[in-house]
């Protein structure tokens, strides 16, 4: 069997196809030949495929894996600057603050400096924030699928008649404050 045979490429557990070091060359291979403008079939020819159509395949392959090894490098290193900050947080959260006015330190009536935990509070906002971000990156904040299932129903069939009871109240109550007189709108409601 050669390699561009089908029955030689080993399954994965899902039944899929699983890409080997070599095909994942061939694959590179075939992008490079599609770049330097060689047509799908001349790349099929050259390198073995069975026909154009696993040449495209071939090449879009590599191109995914190229945007996916960027994507997850790009990953990985707002990971590391997040992790950066969190640990500047984490200093401040872990040191004391003393509160100061007027550039002077507050003493307390003990005599001791009083503890500030605004930079504290901070800190911890920051680093929910970070924590927040870093969920984020990785997608474990993504939308979780919903099954919703929408039921249109017909209004009541006495609707028309609450409507139109609805709007002759309202016109009285606009009557009777045009004429000085007490809208009383619960009376009316109530069909007093």
């Amino acid at each position: 069997m050669t390699s561009s045979d089908p029955q030689a490429r080993p399954l994965s557990g899902k039944g899929r196809f699983v890409r080997s070091v070599d095909t994942a060359e061939r694959d590179a291979q075939a992008a490079r030949l599609r770049s330097e403008g060689r047509t799908y079939r001349e790349i099929a020819t050259e390198l073995g495929y069975c026909s154009k159509g696993a040449a495209h395949d071939a090449v879009s392959r590599a191109l995914h894996a190229i945007v996916r090894d960027d994507a997850e490098a790009l990953r990985a290193r707002e990971a590391e600057r997040l992790d950066g900050l969190y640990e500047e947080a984490l200093g401040v959260l872990e040191r004391t603050h003393y509160a100061h006015s007027h550039g002077q330190l507050v003493i307390g009536p003990n005599g001791e400096p009083l503890h500030d935990p605004g930079p504290q509070l901070s800190a911890l906002r920051e680093m929910r924030q970070i924590r927040e971000s870093y969920r984020r990156l990785h997608g474990l904040d993504a939308a979780q699928a919903a099954d919703v299932t929408v039921r249109a129903t017909a209004p009541p069939a006495d609707e028309p008649d609450r409507q139109q009871r609805l709007g002759a109240v309202a016109a009285e109550i606009a009557r009777r404050a045009a004429s000085g007189q007490d809208p009383d709108a619960e009376s009316l409601l109530s069909g007093q």
